[in-house]
């Protein structure tokens, strides 16, 4: 196949290990089929002084890739890459970028920073940097009611794609006293693991057996909340490669996807795409998003918490028994939208 002469530059602030370094792969892998792709990771550290030196040092080598391309496709944090963006524009080059998470905003509510010079300082060049974009992609319309974006008209939706290889859903009977419920991923003050394991405790008589898969020690609050509950267990697998934890997750009935209920932002967590390339089903507790539970609802490939306590035991396996396909009808719904994706280049 005789290649486009478009040429596109991606350009992601994280490893290949990190959510956006891998999303941002598999991206490259799609688009390279028809365009000229070229893709810089970078990995930063956490803190915005220590950032600094790398920005300085990066900035530049890409605004020289940038005149070796037509199009730049990145994502937020666009603060990171703001010199880039303004020369990209000034030399007449289209800009994309995938808006997954609003900054600082996410920043201050995980405790990242604190300085009120410096919060202040990096809303305004994230929100310059909005205006700079020629379209901002967000994953569904709760983002485009969130303010930094609303009335903008350079939003456009477009589907978070999976990452991770898609593998067979094996026959799973559920157990008709336990529910086996997998977490993977960070833990940290806005994932509210606590209040939505206390919700399902006191929604169900079935044993919660709750699977965490991060490297992170479980928070206080939760393992003195376990101490107390006979009908729940955790079993803290640490960190584990995705390969091998494919495997584990596809043995659970649930993948959860907790926010704290004082979350106030919109949200399309990665780890959903995770558990369904896995072959499980999603599981939500948090506040009230429409647009990611349309997603799930409309596609059948996950429940909220509250739905999933008012189901009895055999619609609950009704609904497991319809995933499979359901799970298989979403992909191929994603895979059609990368037509769509060649008009906004």
């Amino acid at each position: 196949m005789i290649r486009q002469e478009k040429r596109l530059l991606l350009l992601c602030n994280g490893s290949k290990q990190k959510t956006t370094g891998r999303l941002f792969t598999a991206l490259s892998g799609k688009l390279s089929k028809k365009y000229s792709v070229e893709i810089h990771l970078r990995d930063f550290p956490s803190g915005i002084l220590r950032k600094i030196p790398i920005l300085i040092r990066t900035e530049f080598v890409n605004c020289i890739r940038v005149l070796k391309s037509d199009v730049l496709i990145l994502h937020s944090a666009l603060s990171l890459s703001l010199f880039t963006i303004i020369f990209a524009r000034l030399t007449g080059r289209k800009v994309i970028a995938f808006i997954w998470d609003f900054y600082p905003a996410s920043s201050r509510l995980m405790g990242n920073i604190r300085n009120p010079a410096l919060l202040f300082l990096y809303g305004l060049t994230e929100k310059f940097a909005y205006s700079c974009v020629h379209i901002l992609l967000v994953p569904t319309q709760d983002y485009e009611r969130y303010p930094d974006i609303f009335h903008r008209n350079n939003v456009r939706l477009f589907p978070l794609w999976p990452c991770d290889p898609t593998i067979p859903i094996p026959n799973k009977e559920l157990s008709t006293t336990e529910l086996s419920i997998a977490f993977a991923g960070q833990i940290n003050a806005i994932r509210g693991l606590t209040p939505t394991v206390q919700f399902l405790l006191n929604s169900t008589t079935k044993r919660i057996v709750l699977h965490i898969f991060s490297a992170d020690p479980i928070a206080d609050d939760l393992a003195n909340f376990s101490k107390s509950h006979q009908r729940l267990d955790i079993i803290h697998h640490g960190f584990v490669k995705p390969e091998i934890l494919q495997q584990k997750l596809s043995q659970m009935n649930f993948g959860l996807v907790s926010l704290d209920p004082n979350f106030r932002m919109p949200s399309f967590p990665s780890k959903i795409m995770a558990y369904l390339s896995a072959g499980i089903a999603v599981l939500y507790d948090g506040p009230k998003m429409p647009g990611l539970e349309r997603v799930l609802s409309q596609n059948n490939i996950g429940l909220t918490a509250e739905q999933l306590t008012k189901l009895s035991q055999l619609q609950i396996e009704c609904f497991l028994t319809e995933f499979p396909q359901a799970r298989d009808r979403y992909f191929a719904s994603i895979q059609m939208s990368w037509s769509e994706f060649d008009n906004f280049l």
